[in-house]
């Protein structure tokens, strides 16, 4: 499993528990992506949307991400803070067939015949070069470097409306993407507190350069600050980052320097140090999911994950927009929608699973798709297809193929709750079991 965001954790714990032999290769020094304690924008777990938010009463992921989001709340009332890097690196610790390296970097990937033989990583910090060889790969690593350098078949960008009659889309595609965002968190210091701007920061004039964003609650820094959609949110990564810091200290000098917002007491104590992207590379599987299907409740015989999240696209240009910096056109509630297995792995590479905002799907439907409970529903079902690809001995389309029931006997056996799914497998004394109560 190359990434090790929510998704990648979740994926390699679900083939690891299977029986497995399982490695979890990232290159940051904690686990989490976006979530991470380096980047904070779920600090705690306390923020790992999905399904349930909203309109979606009872739809709430189970499986391996709800024993991550317990055991975080379990931790935050009894102490801990900011700790859900480490709940991550503990649960994956744990798990006997699990190896877990971190601080490495994938940078070659060999590929033979349509199928991934090995990717070779550098371990930053011990200075020493590994070379991987396995019979299945998943790649969790966001932008995708893994299924990009095998030649995985892939899109970046938004479809014209008519290519899958998307009433939400551009009536031409382009290659414009939904930006980064970089967080910070302030705290009250109890007494005035001075701030002077960097020359290079960006001059914020006025509200007015800054319309419906509200910015008079500084504590936990603000999810509108956004830009790169306009760029390559992979090629651009750092001068997005470094636009987004200039908008952040204009953004504050502003606040301190106007009394109307109550400022002069906070000062900033921390500032992500990496960009959280929404949207890059989108490798193509044998089926992509569109706004049709989201909206319309499709059902697939391979269903093999779900999601809820309101279809929420940002605009590309992000902070130096002029409307409304959430969903641009405003947000459709789909309601609970399924997610089919041929979503999940390569369409050209054979031995090649994807899992998180990298599956097959269209810009739009992505605009729901990439929320982190969501990716972890699709985390857990590659795993547990990639150990059914090493029992059969077989590809990740051929379990699509083959044994589809019993990749989702396995999920319903651990915790995937599927909706409009019903389960019978001979010898499960679950449906003979009786229940009674005091």
């Amino acid at each position: 499993v190359v990434g090790g965001g929510v998704t990648g954790v979740v994926a390699a714990i679900a083939a690891a528990r299977l029986g497995a032999k399982t490695l979890l290769v990232n290159n940051r020094p904690v686990l989490g992506g976006v979530s991470s304690n380096e980047c904070c924008f779920n600090v705690n777990g306390n923020h790992v949307v999905g399904a349930s938010e909203y309109v979606n009463r009872n739809a709430r992921e189970t499986g391996i991400i709800e024993e991550l989001r317990l055991e975080a709340r379990f931790l935050e009332a009894n102490g801990w803070a900011q700790h859900w890097s480490m709940v991550l690196r503990d649960f994956c610790e744990k798990e006997k067939n699990l190896i877990l390296l971190l601080n490495t970097e994938v940078y070659a990937v060999e590929t033979e015949n349509q199928e991934i033989k090995s990717i070779t990583a550098r371990i930053i910090n011990s200075e020493t070069t590994v070379k991987i060889h396995s019979p299945v790969f998943i790649d969790c690593s966001g932008d995708s470097f893994l299924s990009f350098s095998a030649k995985a078949e892939y899109r970046m960008g938004r479809e014209s409306q008519k290519e899958f009659g998307e009433s939400l889309a551009p009536e031409k595609a382009d290659a414009k993407t939904m930006g980064s965002s970089i967080l910070f968190q302030a705290m009250d210091a109890g007494h005035p507190v001075p701030f002077k701007a960097p020359s290079w920061a960006y001059k914020i004039n006025s509200d007015e350069d800054l319309p419906y964003r509200i910015h008079n609650n500084p504590h936990n820094g603000w999810w509108w600050l956004e830009y790169g959609g306009e760029l390559d949110t992979i090629a651009d990564n750092e001068q997005i980052y470094k636009t987004l810091l200039s908008v952040l200290y204009g953004i504050w000098d502003h606040i301190k320097s106007d009394p109307g917002h109550n400022a002069d007491n906070f000062v900033i104590y921390w500032v992500s140090n990496m960009t959280g992207k929404r949207e890059s590379r989108r490798i193509i599987g044998d089926y992509i999911l569109n706004q049709n299907d989201v909206i319309n409740h499709s059902e697939f015989h391979d269903a093999v994950a779900y999601g809820g999240w309101p279809i929420d696209i940002h605009p590309p240009e992000g902070v130096f927009g002029k409307s409304h910096p959430g969903s641009s056109p405003p947000f459709l509630f789909p309601g609970v929608y399924e997610i089919p297995f041929r979503c999940l792995y390569s369409k050209n590479i054979n031995n090649l699973l994807i899992a998180g905002r990298n599956i097959s799907v269209s810009h739009i439907a992505l605009g729901t798709t990439r929320v982190t409970a969501t990716c972890a529903l699709c985390g857990q079902a590659a795993g547990s297809a990639a150990f059914l690809a090493v029992k059969h001995k077989t590809s990740p389309r051929e379990i699509g193929n083959k044994h589809i029931d019993e990749l989702k006997y396995i999920l319903a056996e651990n915790d995937v709750e599927m909706p409009r799914e019903t389960y019978k497998r001979t010898g499960n004394l679950a449906f003979r079991a009786g229940v009674t109560a005091s």
